[in-house]
């Protein structure tokens, strides 16, 4: 990836020419593909988001430029984890991120968002409904709760989640709702050395209800850093491995 210079003026404005200019270089950044249309779509959704903000706690990022950078392009990074026509599960999506991002940029997605807010549900509803977003729905509840329905456990290509919660709670709450081959992305902003330590204390159930200890995952650092900020982030990509204990 190049490096993008930190940009010296922060003070912006959602639906301005510059906050789009600043997804649009993020995205390049990442080398992923966008259109005049996918950038509208990203800027009706955080405008939204900070219009709903003033009376519903949805972030605590409120200044445009951060919420481009920090919440958009962040979003994007797992963009080239996640192949077409992929089934996704995003778990604790709050504001919608990273799976509205997500979706916009790669249409052919089948993604599920879930949070335990009823406000954050409500406001991820209004988006897709404003925008006629097909094949993407937010539920209402929690990632415990649905780990026994049959509509959701063993059904996704990706289960993912951006700061969410530690490994060692994120990882067990996912494997019930991941297919065979399916991947767990976790995306983590700091604590990187102490979220890895926590991968060896994971014990787990899949959807096939084998028991899963640490030894049977597979697991992929990724470390990159958000333009402008300069800021490390990591992609945590996990896996089973072939063989579990029945």
């Amino acid at each position: 990836m190049s490096t993008i210079q930190p940009q010296q003026e922060k003070a912006m404005v959602v639906h301005s020419q510059a906050f789009k200019d600043t997804v649009k270089k993020g995205l390049d950044y990442f080398k992923v593909p966008s259109t005049p249309a996918m950038i509208e779509q990203l800027t009706f959704h955080a405008s939204e988001m900070l219009f709903w903000n003033k009376k519903t706690n949805l972030t605590a990022i409120t200044d445009p430029y951060d919420v481009a950078v920090k919440h958009i392009i962040d979003s994007a990074a797992a963009f080239p984890l996640i192949s077409q026509g992929a089934s996704v599960l995003d778990l604790g999506s709050g504001g919608g991120f990273p799976g509205i991002p997500l979706k916009i940029l790669n249409p052919s997605l089948d993604m599920i968002l879930v949070d335990s807010s009823r406000k954050k549900v409500s406001f991820m509803k209004h988006v897709i409904r404003t925008k006629s977003l097909t094949g993407i729905r937010a539920f209402h509840a929690r990632g415990e709760e649905l780990k026994d329905d049959k509509s959701f456990c063993g059904c996704f290509d990706y289960v993912i989640s951006r700061a969410f919660s530690g490994l060692d709670v994120f990882v067990p709450m996912a494997l019930p709702f991941l297919k065979e081959n399916g991947r767990i992305i976790a995306m983590k902003g700091k604590e990187i050395d102490h979220e890895k330590s926590l991968l060896t204390t994971i014990t787990g159930t899949a959807w096939d209800g084998r028991q899963v200890l640490c030894q049977d995952l597979s697991m992929e650092q990724i470390l990159y850093r958000l333009p402008f900020i300069e800021s490390q982030r990591a992609l945590f990509v996990i896996g089973l491995k072939n063989k579990c204990i029945p």
